[in-house]
């Protein structure tokens, strides 16, 4: 012991070395000196053989982890082992250690600390618990602190894909043939599955030409490996907040109208599809504009491109696959131009109804023309009347006061059978007289929500561009995975992460803040120092008898204040430490993400009596503190209270624990007690 004493002494008068690398050195010593005499697992006794087999290899110093931070090297480093902690553990004198160096230790038969001599409690020895908040901080160290969730999910989908099959295929578990448990082929094409607009050559790496009006395949699996539209069973993609991608059109609802370049078309939802009710037909409640719906009211509301799918299904429309040959085919670039709210045809509820028209540069599967849309193609759409919406104003009415005829499929059916009606038997006629009178009275059903974008002075995002005479972005398409009014960076969403994972328990889920000098209790629960002293201000360490023994007290027991948790933190409130190495990595955290140390605010404004209160009470408590530190030094404090304790002592004790007083009065009680319990007992 005196051996090391001389050492530490030699250490500290050392003038050559900085206070850091002091503290360093003297912390190896202890460690040198404590796990001298720790039993060596069979890993450790063969790397000192030279290896697992005993070889005469020398055995190699581990090496430090690859992109660990500075704060994390220093202050998250092992007491025992000397490496950055794995699966730390964090004692009630906030010293951390690895769970494997800690087990070790504890065989050895000590169970107090390797730093500061302090006992480990029972609880502690017998269930030490992992502290995850480390964890996330090393991990985040190591990764270099950045979002690679994104990355890294993009990277294991990119493995996923090349050990899929060319084609989807039935899986060996199917009892059934057919498609219905078929696994999905690779696919073929690199742009993400929320991408907007036509998928150019650039996003297919094997054949290079990316996808084109009229390619078809023999089902929707397939047609989900080429990227038209990447859902094999809905018939929308796309995001409420973002907008949709894809539609496909497969004869799903009668109220469809399909007239090659521009069609009507139905929103989703809408049914009862629970238990046994797959094939269920009718509508049990309205349709709304959320979900898939609210993707489409988005896209017209930007003026996004949308990709359509029509499937051999749709056998009412002339401009559909055909029948006899299965298959599905994409038909270009359309856009979405009005969307409203009208009951349906033979429903009783409210459904949501679109009007797509196409601005392709493509020519149409069905047109004999050599080139695209056109402007006047779009304008000659725009200005077909349409029935389905006599229930709105007249000024708002679709082709009102310009004379068109409609060209609706049920005004076609109309017209034939009034024309025919001559050579109708009477049941007939008056069959078909109740169908028209039927089809007067849904025309002139209401009309509600109806949004026409047109009428709206913002640019669409695809358009005609009049220098370029093609369709194209009027400006940047939108980013994947990134909404429309929501432009953050992987640093904003980092410090958004950083500002909800790391806060002290007080109040969690309410008014919380971010860790200030973090206290880690047994139960693994983070306070700061403040918050922890204010929270069990004034309930004392123990409480006298008032009869009975003089001598005998009664322990007051303090409970984890958080809600739920029961386990006794007596004795680490009782002796309260600070974790400092995770205050060092949190503040070197928050300096790589701009943030400024505020702990009584987690990036918003105080609001409310109570957290005004809550911040008043502890920038009272810390000028307090601050006020009385500035009174009186702390050696001088030490000085005062051990009067027979060397004044050379104290200072080093001092600079071993890096000022804190708490720990050096803890030392220097147990020093100043031992020699005084020998006398006793010697005049015993």
């Amino acid at each position: 012991m005196a051996d090391l004493r001389a050492q530490i002494m030699a250490i500290q008068a050392d003038s050559t070395l900085s206070d850091a690398e002091k503290a360093k050195k003297r912390q190896e010593l202890m460690t040198m000196r404590f796990m001298k005499f720790a039993p060596k697992d069979e890993e450790d006794e063969g790397k000192e053989n030279g290896g697992p087999a005993g070889g005469s290899e020398p055995a190699t110093a581990a090496a430090e982890p690859e992109g660990t931070s500075k704060a994390v090297d220093e202050h998250l480093k092992c007491a025992m082992c000397m490496d950055v902690c794995t699966m730390p553990v964090t004692a009630a004198c906030q010293h951390n250690f690895c769970l494997k160096c800690l087990n070790k230790w504890i065989r050895s038969g000590k169970k107090n600390c390797v730093l500061c001599r302090k006992p480990f409690s029972r609880d502690f020895i017998n269930n030490p618990r992992i502290n995850t908040t480390l964890v996330a901080l090393i991990r985040e160290a190591k990764s270099g602190g950045t979002s690679t969730a994104a990355a890294r999910r993009e990277k294991e989908r990119l493995e996923l894909e090349k050990n899929r099959p060319d084609h989807a295929k039935a899986t060996s578990r199917a009892k059934k043939t057919g498609l219905a448990n078929a696994a999905s082929g690779r696919l073929m094409v690199t742009c993400p599955t929320d991408h907007f607009g036509p998928i150019g050559p650039e996003y297919d790496p094997e054949k290079g030409r990316g996808l084109r009006v009229c390619d078809n395949w023999p089902n929707r699996l397939d047609c989900r490996q080429y990227g038209a539209h990447f859902p094999h069973v809905a018939g929308i993609a796309g995001q409420s907040d973002r907008g949709a991608q894809s539609v496909v059109l497969s004869g799903g609802y009668e109220d469809d109208q399909d007239h090659g370049n521009w069609f009507l078309y139905t929103g989703s939802g809408g049914r009862d599809l629970s238990g046994n009710k797959r094939t269920n037909k009718v509508h049990d409640f309205d349709q709304e504009f959320t979900k898939f719906n609210a993707a489409l009211k988005t896209s017209c509301e930007l003026g996004l491109p949308l990709r359509v799918v029509r499937s051999h299904k749709e056998k009412k429309s002339a401009h559909a696959p055909d029948p006899a040959n299965p298959m599905v085919r994409y038909d270009g670039i359309y856009r979405i131009e009005k969307c409203w709210r009208k009951r349906g045809l033979n429903q009783p509820k409210l459904m949501c109804r679109y009007l797509i028209v196409r601005c392709d540069n493509e020519p149409a599967p069905w047109s004999d023309l050599d080139q695209g849309d056109t402007p006047q193609t779009l304008e000659s759409c725009l200005g077909a009347r349409i029935r389905e919406l006599d229930g709105l104003p007249e000024d708002q009415k679709l082709g009102a006061g310009r004379g068109i005829k409609c060209v609706c499929a049920y005004c076609v059916r109309e017209e034939g059978k009034i024309k025919d009606k001559g050579k109708l038997s009477k049941p007939e006629r008056e069959k078909m007289e109740k169908d028209l009178r039927k089809l007067e009275k849904w025309y002139d059903a209401p009309v509600v929500d109806y949004f026409d974008r047109s009428k709206t002075d913002t640019k669409p995002a695809w358009d005609w561009l009049p220098d370029k005479k093609c369709w194209g972005w009027t400006c940047e398409p939108p980013k994947t995975g990134q909404t429309q009014g929501d432009k953050k960076s992987a640093e904003e969403r980092d410090r958004e992460q950083f500002l909800k994972q790391y806060v002290c328990c007080h109040k969690k889920g309410k008014k919380t803040h971010i860790l200030k000098d973090p206290v880690t209790l047994p139960c693994g629960h983070h306070f700061c120092r403040i918050c922890l002293e204010g929270l069990f201000k004034g309930s004392g360490t123990d409480v006298a008898r008032s009869s009975g023994r003089s001598l005998r007290v009664k322990k007051v027991i303090k409970v984890c204040p958080c809600k739920g948790c029961n386990q006794d933190v007596t004795e680490c409130v009782n002796s309260m430490q600070v974790d400092r190495g995770m205050g060092e990595v949190l503040k070197e955290r928050m300096a790589k993400l701009g943030l400024e140390y505020e702990p009584w605010q987690l990036g918003q404004k105080a609001s409310g009596s109570v957290e005004g209160a809550v911040k008043e009470d502890a920038s009272a408590a810390q000028n307090g503190v601050a006020e009385e530190e500035k009174e009186q030094k702390p050696i001088d404090v030490l000085a005062d209270q051990f009067p027979g304790v060397d004044r050379g002592l104290i200072e080093m004790l001092l600079a071993d624990q890096d000022g804190d007083v708490k720990d050096v009065t803890v030392m220097l009680r147990k020093m100043t007690s031992q020699p005084s319990s020998k006398k006793q007992k010697t005049k015993a």
